[in-house]
């Protein structure tokens, strides 16, 4: 009985102090992850935590087997549109829309040191292999190679006509590889600045592009419902994946690069095998658009975040859904 009054009275507390605007569903849900969009997501590199950005500003990060929040990074002013782990995993990567890029302490949640640089929106940041740089994507058109220590520039790389949606590092961090609105990807040297080669072939903005574990291939998502599957040293195409009804947000490869995963607009994700580009299976259960899919490091789980503020957790072998994060509803 006095667990019930006592219940009753936090909830009679809740909807006194609320603002007209919010709900106690919108309280609960505060509490419990994201308040809007999930722009990101990615894995720790020991598989055991899962990072998510979001629109509502800040990126938080789970436990990926329990699914408790760990602890929030606060401190963007726009949307975390993206979200990345050092190599060793103590350094997390956001960018936003503010149009900085901020370097967290995993475990203290502190703020490390922001880059400031470009002039518009940063959608993507990354850390090289070896931790020691960062490179960035931007809607002012270009990518930046940033020192990770003291947040100077080191090389700016132009060439796109349009915003960029996202920049990575080759494996070997010899190489970058961007993507643009203006419907092509670009791979690029990175000790020169200069431009090794031009994907041409989508009909619309590329949304991501990302090379296998070995480099030799390139992976390319677009707003034209395909992805692309390229040679990365000939540029030819060697596969197209067009059974999306609608845009390709994010592509990814497993591990081992025998499998290619796409998350859509159209609420999922699919697997497909990198040799023959035959579908696996469909990822089906996001209320909203998949803008983001990441593979665990170990490759036998995905996790996806969607629109509707939760990230969800599958196995990738069966397609069965392990658990949702931000949701108010256990699994």
């Amino acid at each position: 009985m006095l667990r019930w009054l006592t219940s009753l009275f936090v909830v009679v507390t809740l909807l006194r102090v609320l603002p007209s605007s919010e709900s106690f569903a919108d309280v609960v849900r505060q509490a419990e992850g994201h308040t809007e969009a999930i722009y990101s997501v990615a894995f720790s590199p020991d598989g055991t935590r899962i990072a998510t950005g979001s629109g509502d500003t800040t990126a938080i990060l789970w436990d990926a087997e329990t699914r408790r929040k760990i602890r929030t990074f606060a401190g963007h002013t726009g949307s975390a549109v993206s979200v990345a782990f050092s190599l060793d995993g103590k350094r997390l990567l956001t960018s936003s829309l503010d149009k900085t890029i901020v370097l967290w302490d995993v475990e203290a949640g502190n703020k490390l040191r922001t880059f400031d640089g470009h002039a518009n929106s940063v959608m993507s940041a990354v850390f090289s292999p070896d931790g020691k740089r960062i490179l960035s994507s931007s809607w002012d058109k270009t990518a930046i190679l940033w020192d990770t220590e003291n947040a100077k520039k080191l090389r700016t790389f132009k060439g796109h006509t349009h915003a960029l949606y996202s920049a990575v590092f080759s494996p070997d961090a010899k190489r970058i590889l961007t993507s643009s609105h203006d419907q092509t990807a670009i791979l690029w040297d990175v000790d020169t600045g200069n431009k090794l080669r031009t994907f041409e072939g989508h009909k619309h903005a590329l949304s991501s592009a990302v090379f296998s574990p070995n480099g030799k291939r390139i992976l390319t998502g677009s707003s034209d419902e395909t992805a692309i599957l390229w040679d990365a040293e000939t540029g030819s195409r060697l596969l197209t994946l067009a059974e999306h009804p609608d845009s390709v947000r994010s592509v990814a490869f497993s591990p081992d690069g025998k499998q290619l995963l796409t998350g859509s607009r159209d609420k999922t994700a699919v697997l497909w095998t990198s040799e023959t580009g035959k579908k696996i299976r469909t990822l089906e259960g996001d209320t909203s658009e998949v803008n983001s899919a990441a593979f665990s490091p170990d490759g036998k789980r995905i996790v996806t975040g969607s629109a509707d503020g939760t990230a969800i957790l599958w196995d990738a072998e069966t397609g069965n859904k392990l658990r949702t994060f931000g949701s108010a509803q256990a699994d």
